[in-house]
């Protein structure tokens, strides 16, 4: 088959890259002559001598070549922004796995009993709705929507077809303050019936909350609990309305199933209808001729809140699917020795990213363009790889009997959707995780600025911190290092297990999660230089006789700041072993936002100023939304109840 001319670009491209990334190794350097006989054609040697590429690669220096050429491998569109389960992700995978056994390690895993340098694991991905259907039937007159145009089958529906009669619920609350419910003693049976319910709860004539002064809304006016409050009363169908008038650019919105995956499906079949298909079934089927509008402000008054039947029956029809996506960390073990041997020390980094776009960026409009994470996490994929190569070589050149623990080299999987591919690991370790004595962790070294950047984790071991302290000094460069242990990458599923970890950050930017983070943007020099001395600290800890003994510190390694996200909420996520919607607080960190507002190590946070929290994605798009003094409402589920909790934003660390 004819190759296309931009897939011939991208291949010698790629063909170009791995000839420096793969050929170019120390004493084993690919001749002229060889790359000629190549292409096929000769090479004029003086006029590429004197070319600025040809200038700026010998300037570089070895290491830096290397580093650069892994860097704008995994960065190119050749990967595809290196999402789980993409084509892209996995070719990602398959060069990491390449690169360790061209240095001549070890797979670290199995699978279907032979060795392997991958380790499968699955995370939850986009809801596939496979059926839908929502019609509507009033007197003679009957209507039929349209998916994606009158309605939306929702990411919570479960499966299966009812067919009842149409209820109008108002905000289907429960139990509001003030008395306020949706559901007086006395009002209108659900039980079989196809139920409509609004969005948000009471307002005033401006669109506004009744039930809080700042912006926003109450738990009340969350999806979730609408919802269960009709299934729990009988209905056999949900049909959530927009609401006209609300101060809310959600009000008339049709929502989709992937915005609306909030953990297991409710049991009967949910859908949204557009506000223009329910003004006119309510033409039809309120026995008053009320608009959507005018049932709204019913609703908004406790003494007109309950359901009203409506002339009218709906049969909706869903069957809705979670994907799994397949994706995997990418493991070798580069063989220790002597008594020490069966005691790893591992070196990770993750290398996924966010791909198109689709989950995570902070960019405006940012689905269907690739995002290249050429710092996150590039830089430190390309680190972990110089460092299989040039570690190994070291381990060869030991004297006869010296003893060193066996060094894991992880590239992690999953880490931008929340730390998925570490957690699995150290819950599903090839070894017993307490033969792991210490953990470095690379993520973002690439944008070395000023020669210095920050080392978390030196006060999570006895001793750690004097130990390190004359190799960060012999590095050339001034480290930054604290002490906490834990935050928002790899290190901390390390750390939850009781294990010293290292965290090498060069900090935050402004092209952060956004198109924008590509190679030229970085600092190779200063990435190659980072790489290394996590490499010296590596062999450093191999080599020493005794295992630190763990520390805990109570504080997360601080973050560098970054535009557009200028508070910090200060929790470390906790574990997400089960597919209940939410972010587990593993942690809560002294004088932060949430632990000054009562935000407790255990709890789950499941809804973020009355919208759904699914997942740790969605909290940093909502972080980025707040500045400094403002006030949001974060429902926390502790001990089974769910609690609303009010939550001053404070600054993080290095801003006003």
């Amino acid at each position: 088959m004819r190759q296309s001319p931009l897939f011939g670009r991208i291949a010698l491209s790629m063909l170009l890259v791995a000839s420096v990334a793969g050929g170019c190794a120390r004493n084993d350097r690919v001749s002229a002559g060889a790359v000629s006989g190549a292409s096929g054609e000769a090479i004029d040697a003086a006029r590429w001598s004197e070319s600025p590429v040809s200038a700026a690669l010998d300037a570089m220096g070895e290491d830096t070549r290397r580093f650069h050429a892994h860097v704008m491998a995994l960065s190119s569109e050749f990967f595809e922004g290196r999402a789980p389960g993409t084509r892209g992700g996995d070719l990602a995978q398959d060069y990491i796995a390449f690169y360790y056994q061209r240095a001549g390690l070890e797979p670290a895993f199995t699978m279907d009993g032979q060795p392997s340098f991958k380790q499968p694991f699955n995370v939850s991905g986009d809801v596939i709705v496979k059926e839908a259907g929502l019609a509507w039937a009033s007197g003679s007159k009957t209507v039929e929507l349209k998916p994606e145009e009158g309605f939306n089958v929702l990411g919570i529906s479960g499966t299966g077809e009812v067919e009842g009669g149409l209820v109008f619920a108002g905000y289907s609350i429960a139990d509001g303050p003030d008395g306020y419910t949706s559901f007086p003693p006395h009002g209108e049976d659900l039980k079989g019936k196809v139920v409509m319910i609004l969005r948000f709860e009471p307002m005033t004539a401006e669109g506004r909350s009744r039930w809080q002064d700042v912006s926003g809304w109450t738990h009340n006016a969350s999806l979730l609990p609408k919802i269960n409050a009709a299934i729990d009363r009988g209905a056999a169908g949900v049909i959530l309305v927009g609401t006209p008038g609300a101060d809310d650019d959600r009000a008339t919105r049709l929502e989709s199933a992937a915005r609306t995956r909030w953990g297991r499906p409710v049991g009967v079949p949910v859908a949204m209808m557009s506000v223009e298909a329910a003004e006119a079934l309510l033409k039809s089927a309120d026995a008053q001729g009320r608009s959507l509008k005018e049932l709204r402000q019913l609703a908004d008054e406790k003494e007109t809140a309950g359901p009203i039947a409506l002339n009218a029956t709906a049969t909706l029809r869903a069957a809705v699917d979670t994907q799994q996506i397949p994706t995997a960390n990418v493991g070798a073990v580069l063989r220790g020795r002597g008594a020490l041997a069966d005691e790893y020390v591992v070196l990770g980094a993750h290398y996924d990213h966010l791909g198109y776009g689709h989950f995570g960026s902070r960019a405006r409009n940012p689905e269907g363009i690739i995002h290249p994470g050429a710092d996150d996490n590039a830089s430190g994929t390309s680190g972990l790889l110089m460092l299989a190569e040039d570690l190994h070589r070291e381990y060869e050149a030991l004297p006869a009997g010296a003893e060193a623990r066996s060094i894991l080299f992880l590239a992690f999987g999953a880490e931008e959707s929340g730390l998925n591919g570490s957690r699995f690991f150290t819950e599903n370790p090839p070894f017993s995780i307490t033969q792991v004595k210490a953990m470095i962790n690379m993520d973002m070294i690439g944008r070395l600025r000023e020669n210095s950047f920050e080392i978390g984790g030196v006060g999570t071991g006895e001793g750690f911190e004097e130990f390190v302290t004359p190799i960060f000094q012999s590095s050339g460069m001034t480290i930054k290092p604290t002490r906490g242990g834990q935050g928002p990458s790899d290190h901390a599923s390390f750390y939850a297990k009781d294990i010293p970890v290292l965290f090498l950050f060069t900090g935050l930017h402004d092209q952060y999660h956004t198109p924008d983070d590509v190679g030229s943007t970085l600092n190779f020099g200063g990435g190659a230089q980072i790489a290394a001395l996590a490499g010296d600290l590596a062999t450093a800890i191999a080599r020493r006789p005794e295992a630190f003994t763990f520390k805990s510190t109570g504080t997360a390694s601080r973050q560098g700041a970054v535009r557009g996200v200028s508070v910090r909420l200060g929790i470390a996520p906790g574990s997400y072993a089960d597919d209940l919607p939410g972010v587990m607080v593993g942690d809560v960190y002294d004088g932060t936002s949430a632990a000054l507002a009562g935000i407790q190590k255990g709890d789950r946070l499941i809804r973020w100023g009355g919208e759904e929290l699914p997942d740790v994605g969605a909290m940093m798009e909502r972080l980025a939304a707040h500045k400094p003094g403002d006030v949001v409402e974060i429902v926390v589920v502790r001990e089974g109840q769910e609690i609303p909790i009010k939550v001053t934003m404070q600054a993080r660390q290095g801003r006003q």
